[in-house]
């Protein structure tokens, strides 16, 4: 997996996951990673509560739009830990392998019920690249 596509799939598990009950075994790992060579290991771990807590502050108002802006910035930062430390990239990949399916149901099932979609829609079920757009 090239470094783009490790980072946006770490972003995307990081933040999927601190809604489910796999933030918890994921948290402390998250901010050990993130952590590496900061002068304050302890400022990744706030930062990862900070996310949180926005995140879930966005889900009870409805703003849907919280969680891809927490992606972004999630993005950008694992980005730039790997452009600083060599090793991150493997040890990002092997987490992201150790908490594979932790971020939803053990059965692999998903449900969304009740929401309102409002001009072009993209649905992603599936794989990677299983989109359907519906107008």
């Amino acid at each position: 997996m090239d470094v783009s596509a490790l980072v946006s799939a770490g972003a995307s598990t990081l933040v999927n996951l601190m809604v489910t009950d796999g933030w918890k075994a994921a948290e402390d790992r998250f901010a050990a990673l993130l952590g590496r060579g900061e002068k304050d290991p302890g400022k990744a771990a706030e930062e990862l509560r900070t996310s949180r807590a926005t995140l879930e502050e966005a889900r009870r108002h409805g703003d849907a739009r919280a969680a891809a802006d927490l992606e972004a910035y999630w993005r950008v930062r694992l980005h730039g830990l790997m452009r600083e430390d060599g090793d991150a990239a493997g040890l990002l990949a092997r987490l992201l392998a150790e908490l594979e399916g932790s971020a939803g149901p053990a059965d692999g099932r998903h449900e969304i019920n009740g929401n309102t979609f409002r001009g072009q829609a993209q649905i992603q079920q599936g794989g990677h690249h299983n989109t359907q757009t519906r107008r």
